[in-house]
This record gives C-alpha cells, structure tokens and sequence, in this order.
C-alpha cells in the first residue's frame, strides 16, 4: 500500500508517499517523468488518500497524461464539477486507489487531526499565488504535506475494518481490484449486477405499498402519501399518532417531542435488518437489479455467516445496508426513486401500524424510523405488548428486537440515554460514544453522561480529569469565510489555519475568537473589537459559537498533555449545567 496526497499551486505541484510497511518516503516536486516511473513500479499498489476519489487521483492521472493540474484543481474545487468530467483520456490510466474518506458525512482531514490530538501543520500559502513558489515555500510545502500523509495512516488506521469489509467482498465475489476505489453504495450495485435505467422512469410517486397495512385510525396517512397533491418532496404532514406529534414526509418517521425524563418499566422495540428486510419481503428492489434473488441470497448467505465467518458476514453489511442509499444516487446504476419512496414510506406505515397495536397497552415515548419507545405499567403490558407486536411480525413479516429499559432521558428524538437495571446505558446524539475520529468537546459529553447516567455533577466529574484534549473545542472556517481571528492581549490577530483548537482560558489577556469573510490578507492584526458580530473596515467578522469569551488556541501534540492552572474548568462546568437547564430539563 501507498499513502499519498498532492499538493496543487497554479505554477507548482508535489506529491508526497508514504508506504507504511517500509516507512520509506518519497517526495515528487515538478517532475512528470519521476512520477510517472514511479507510478509504473507502484501502479499493481494500492494507492490510498483522502478525498482522493474525488481529487487526488485525477491530479495524478493527468500529471501522467500531460494535463495542467492547476486546471484540474479549478475545475473540480472551484467549478464544483466531478473530476471524471474532465477528460475521458483519465480512463487510460489504471490505478487501485482507496479513499478513506466517508463523503458528505466526513469531516475534513484537518478536523480529524484536532481531534486526535496531532499537530496541526497548515500552509501559510496561497494554492493560487500567482509565481513559482520559493526554495524556502516548496520545503514548507512538503513538510506541510508530509504531515496530512502521516495522519491519512493514523485515520486510516482508524477506519481499518471499512478496508477490511472491502477486502472481504472484493475476494468473496472475485471482484478486480480497482473495485477498492468505489463508494459503498457504487460496489453495492457492482455485487447486485445492476444496469441502469434509461430513460429513468417517472413513475417515482406511484410506490409500491405493503398489501398487510391495517392503519386502523390512522388509514387517513396513508391517503395522504397517495394523493398527488402531496407528490411534493417539501410537504410533510404534522399528525398525532400515539399522543406524540410527529412528522411524516418523504424521509422518514420522527416524532416531534423534547425533554422527556421517564422511568419505570420501558420497553424498546427496534425492527432489526428493517430496510433490507423491506425491501427482500415487499420486492423493493431497484427495477435496475434485474435478479432480485441476488439480494435475498445475501441476506441469507449472512445470516449463516454470522457464526462461521463474522468478518465476511459484517462486509456483507456494506451492500444490504448501501443498497436504498444507491436508489437515490442519480449516478449510481441502482438509481429508482420509485423504489426509494416506497421503502420509505412503507417503512414508516408499518411502524405507525405497529404504534396503532400496542399503544392501547403501553405510553409512547419515542418512536424513529426503525423502532419505538414504550411505558408499561405492569409486566402484564409489556407481555401484552409482545403479544400484539408478535402478531405485527407474523403479518409484517418483519422481525422485532427487544430491550427492557428503566431510565429515558431525551434532549430530543435524536439525543437521548437509556439506562437498564444493571447500569447499562444506550447512548446517542450529544450523548453518543466517541472516538478518536469524533471528539469534539469530549469533557462535556463525557460530564452530561456522568450526571444523566449516575447523577455525578459537573463539577464532580470535570475537577477530576485531567486529560487537556477532553477540553478542546475544534473551530473550523466553513462557507464563504476567509480567516480566523483571536484577540490575544487586545490586538485581534489573524491565524492562517483553517482549522484551530480552542481551550477556556483563566488568562483575561486571552480574548474571544471569531472568523472573518473578507480581509486584506497582507494585514497580521486588526484594530476592530468584535463579538457576535461587527462590520468594519476589512470585513464582517462573527464570533465562533458556544467558544468561550477568554480562550487559547493549541494546535500542537495534545495527545499525552495535562491540564494546566491556564485552563479554565470553571467555564466547562457551568456550559455543562446551562446544557442540563436548558436542553435536557422540562
């Protein structure tokens, strides 16, 4: 395997590569032909980066074909434009290539490095400078670039068993190679032999509905879906079902209730498999898998997997879970709106029929796309409950999961802790697990938790750990702003990284940090004081939210580093207690 990330000025390029088992580098300034004999001795690798399906490997393809990469890069990040648009000369060029990035979903390399506590190298030049950049600039670049390879591996690291699922499926199915550098849903519909549908048909409102739904009350719902006054993606319909309002639309159920905080004798009932399931037992299939078994042979084949090959059973996972994403995809083969809509929709009538079967025996406290929360008196409704959804099962054909639960607190549908009779607690939202990849503020996810979970304070909790990267706060420039900015001992000073670490601060001569969207970049203070937000002379700037009004920025090695008397504990614990008073108390 080769790491590898490109570097793109308007009269300069390099590339940096990293093979991890070796550890040996090598660094590409300029020069077509080192990169092309290099290539040639690599090019049965696979070459692994980040973004790099949608960049870097259109950067070297036509380096290698005679291309100008500077107007590769403009057509792709300037013009918004995919990189296979470009030339068709790109299909010339063979390459394995792996993107570890996850898409619209992911964050930016430079987030992930805030959060695992890396340093933090930017480059302080223009990528459109309009000169050959110096000696001095090309070694900043490098070393700059040097870095983001290193930490591609740390993230890569990471995110192994996504790698490891494609291994597994690329071997499973005798795929070729270059099969590594597809999107999820893209081998979803390689594995399922889809064709494209042309035309695309026009049909995408006439769904394809479960013949099993007893609505009972709730029948007007389903009227509602077929009516082609309401054929709209914008609409939605606001109804109570269950005593809870929820919405209903074309993306899914979700109930519209906040600062729930419940106990007693609570019963989760979750759809397991439920889209994949929908779609094998009302044959939702794109219309552009002409052997829909092949679908259904998977569920199967992973269902026996589960306990002679694990790892091949949970790569299998990628396509049955990939599969109604890819009907949406206009650029995936599996593309059917048709097939799409009628998976949504069914998935939420059927659960609005389970809610209408059991809410005679139980409270709803929360209901989402694929499952509900309910309150029973007595284990005599729960048992009833069991009763009535079993006979949802038989009917449905679906397949219920159960947990039993004693403590719900929500912010809202999407934020919220259960905690079970030994202690155990199912997290999500603001509260969710972290991870390396994901730790934004961790001291106060970790404090909320604590208090919601065992009832230990803030202060309690926060005065004990130690630990300085549970107290960053990553900021990042997004949008059309151009610069950070940090008032450091009254002056307001302009930082050149797109991406900071920020800390409270006991120190008064540490101040507030903002962005800016235009300024005369030549500048290293502005005169202006700013909060939430200012006009002047270079600009408007914008306080970051939620950041304190006194912090620090560190964007070294925080990985192994204590908390220091600079640090400011005090204003973690009271954004922890303003959290709780305001978000997650009636």
């Amino acid at each position: 395997m080769i790491f590898y990330d490109f570097e793109v000025f308007k009269h300069d390029w390099l590339v940096v590569t990293i093979d991890p088992i070796t550890s040996i580098k090598k660094v590409i300034v300029n020069d077509a032909t080192e990169l092309r004999e290099f290539y040639e001795q690599n090019k049965n690798t696979i070459w692994v980066g980040f973004n790099s399906r949608s960049y870097d490997s259109y950067i070297l393809k036509g380096i290698l074909i005679g291309l100008k990469p500077y107007e590769i890069t403009k057509f792709i990040i300037e013009l918004g434009r995919k990189g296979w648009e470009y030339s068709r000369e790109f299909n010339k060029i063979s390459l394995i290539n792996y993107d570890v990035y996850l898409g619209e979903i992911d964050n930016s390399l430079k987030t992930l490095e805030a959060f695992m506590g890396v340093s933090i190298h930017e480059s302080s030049i223009p990528f459109d400078i309009d000169r050959k950049l110096t000696p001095e600039e090309i070694i900043e670049t490098i070393k700059y670039c040097e870095s983001d390879v290193v930490n591609l591996i740390r993230v890569f690291n990471q995110r192994k068993d996504i790698f490891v699922s494609y291994s597994n499926l690329i071997k499973h199915y005798h795929l070729p190679p270059s099969s590594f550098g597809k999107t999820r849903p893209q081998l979803a519909s390689i594995v399922l032999n889809a064709e494209r549908l042309k035309p695309a048909p026009l049909d995408e409102f006439k769904y394809v509905l479960p013949d099993c739904l007893q609505l009972g009350k709730y029948e007007y719902i389903r009227e509602w879906f077929l009516n082609p006054v309401n054929h709209d993606y914008k609409k939605s319909l606001t109804v109570e079902i269950g005593n809870i309002t929820h919405n209903i639309g074309f993306g899914g159920l979700h109930d519209c209730r906040e600062k729930v905080n419940e106990t007693g004798l609570l019963l989760s009932v979750d759809v397991a498999s439920y889209y994949p399931n929908l779609i094998r037992q009302y044959n939702l299939m794109s219309r552009a898998v002409k052997k829909v078994s092949l679908y259904n042979e998977i569920i199967n084949e992973r269902v026996g997997l589960k306990k002679t090959n694990k790892p091949l059973a949970d790569s299998l996972k990628i396509i049955l879970n990939s599969t109604y994403g890819a009907f949406k995809d206009k650029y995936n083969p599996m593309f059917d709106k048709r097939s799409a809509n009628s998976v949504a929709i069914s998935g939420q009538l059927l659960l609005i029929d389970l809610i209408e079967k059991v809410e005679p025996y139980c409270e709803i406290l929360n209901s989402n796309t694929d499952g509900i929360l309910v309150k029973c008196e007595t284990e005599g409704d729960i048992a009833k409950v069991k009763e009535v959804s079993n006979e949802w099962e038989k009917r449905s054909g679906m397949v219920l999961e159960y947990d039993e639960y004693n403590k719900f607190i929500s912010r809202d549908v999407n934020s919220y802790v259960l905690v079970d009779d030994k202690g155990h607690a199912k997290c999500k939202g603001a509260v969710k697990d972290l991870n390396a990849l994901d730790y934004n503020l961790a001291i106060v996810n970790k404090a909320l938790r604590a208090y919601l979970i065992d009832g230990v304070t803030p202060e309690e909790y926060i005065m004990s750990e130690n630990n300085l990267i549970d107290y960053m706060m990553v900021c990042k420039l997004k949008g059309d702003f151009k610069q950070i900015v940090h008032e450091e001992n009254g002056n307001q000073v302009i930082y050149p990284n797109r991406v900071v670490r920020v800390f409270a601060s006991t120190n008064r001569g540490d101040g507030k940090i903002g962005r800016v969207k235009e300024t005369n970049t030549n500048q290293s203070t502005l005169d202006s004081f700013f909060y939430d937000e200012i006009s002047c002379s270079v600009g408007t700037m914008y306080k970051f939210a939620n950041t304190p009004l006194n912090c620090y920025i560190d964007n070294g090695d925080i990985r192994n580093v204590k908390c220091d008397s600079r640090l400011d504990k005090q204003w973690y614990i009271d954004h922890v207690w303003d959290k709780l008073h305001t978000e997650w108390s009636k």
